[in-house]
């Protein structure tokens, strides 16, 4: 049904887009993520992102991440492919996002090696009210591999925006895993621009989910172990016209071990 719904909303957003004239705007990106873990492993991470912002308020959006986990015993590379879209439809805005995930394990102390491969779908409606965006959302994953899995999300999310320099929201989700698993978390994000070309965020998650696909980040944690806590924060600081530099980091919490992620990108932002 998920699926469905997804491709649906692609289709109207399509329309759209295609019923607007071709002006608006480029926002490339690239970031470079490194992971260190409580058990002594460690990541590295390459993503890259270009978005088209059209004159109507529609984006659409298409991303590439690598990513390399390394251990004494084993290694996995990963790879991601997304691709997004946005279509306005002031008061309601509808999204949908698709990701393939691609990964290989190999056992350095014996020979050992076996491929999986993630499908996510996910999409979202929103409505704007006054200073309120009230929205609904959506994921399937479906996981072949070392383990099958497919999983089911769903979550309400409400943002307020506080003052035209401020805001925050509150996302609780709930997620099946097809192994049994029912879980329930609640996320929450607090946005602020103290003063121009400058941009905070902090953010966090409480409460077990797993193959949690963030639809704003467009990234997911196909980690197996049920995650239990999530926290971290985002700088934005607008350098010179259109480029931004970008830094974040975040914590994650799993069932048995815990992962930090430092993060640092770029931006740009040109119009047409």
């Amino acid at each position: 049904m998920t699926k469905k719904i997804v491709i649906l909303v692609l289709v109207l957003i399509t329309a759209n887009v295609y019923s607007q004239k071709i002006s608006g705007s480029v926002s490339p990106s690239l970031y470079y993520t490194n992971g260190t873990y409580s058990n002594t492993m460690t990541s590295d991470g390459y993503d890259a992102f270009t978005s088209l912002g059209l004159s109507g308020g529609d984006y659409m959006i298409a991303g590439f991440s690598t990513m390399n986990i390394d251990s004494s015993t084993w290694k996995y590379v990963q790879k991601t492919i997304v691709l997004g879209a946005l279509g306005n439809y002031y008061p309601f805005y509808l999204k949908a996002n698709y990701a393939f995930v691609s990964g290989t394990y190999e056992r350095k102390d014996v020979q050992y090696v076996y491929d999986d491969k993630t499908n996510i779908f996910n999409a979202s409606a929103i409505y704007n009210w006054d200073l309120f965006y009230f929205g609904i959302h959506g994921s399937y994953v479906n996981g072949t591999g070392y383990k099958n899995i497919h999983s089911v999300q769903a979550g309400l999310r409400t943002e307020w925006l506080l003052s035209p320099t401020m805001s925050m929201s509150i996302d609780p989700l709930y997620s099946y895993v097809s192994d049994g698993r029912k879980l329930f978390s609640v996320g929450g994000e607090f946005v602020a621009v103290p003063f121009t070309s400058f941009k905070i965020q902090a953010s966090g998650s409480v409460g077990r989910r797993a193959y949690y696909f963030n639809p704003d980040l467009l990234t997911i944690f196909n980690q197996d172990q049920t995650q239990s806590l999530l926290w971290g924060g985002r700088i934005e600081y607008g350098v010179w016209g259109p480029i931004t530099l970008v830094g974040s980091y975040q914590s994650t919490t799993f069932t048995g071990y815990t992962i930090h992620y430092a993060t640092a990108g770029i931006k740009g932002f040109f119009t047409f």
